[in-house]
């Protein structure tokens, strides 16, 4: 998937990511692990974002040419790649794919855009027992990465 990003972004494709905030998530792995992918994202031009609303996202969308709109369960990981049953929708209709744009639009409304790798600093609003547990998260990675 980062492959295709990455290619898509060369090729002067817009694309937007939100993830969130550190303090905003339930699996704190996944946003240690995010917070590694950041750099990547901002070399490839790719806007990236993170969620600081009242709830954690858990829904999965993203709209296409302003026709094509994917909503589902499945995370873009490994995990959800080789063993979970996750699913998604793809829906063709530029109506709808309005509606779930505009709903993607005020989502970053609610988020924080990433200008560098340490602006805005990932552990904002975390106390120092999850500080501490997210930068053991981020050192090890390198582990759970497989399946994130």
């Amino acid at each position: 998937m980062r492959r295709a990003l990455r290619s898509a972004s060369q090729k002067g494709t817009k694309i937007r990511i939100v993830s969130n905030a550190a303090f905003v998530t339930d699996v704190l792995v996944a946003a240690a692990v995010f917070d590694l992918d950041r750099k990547k994202y901002l070399k490839w031009n790719i806007r990236t974002y993170e969620y600081e609303g009242p709830k954690t996202l858990h829904s999965k969308a993203m709209v296409i040419d302003d026709y094509i709109s994917v909503i589902g369960t499945y995370n873009l990981d490994n995990l959800s790649y080789r063993f979970n049953s996750e699913t998604i929708t793809v829906i063709e209709d530029k109506a709808f794919a309005a509606k779930v744009s505009k709903i993607l639009d005020e989502r970053i409304l609610l988020s924080k855009p990433v200008f560098t790798i340490d602006n805005p600093k990932s552990t904002r609003n975390l106390n120092w027992k999850q500080k501490i547990n997210y930068a053991f998260l981020k050192k090890t990675s390198i582990f759970s990465r497989p399946f994130l």
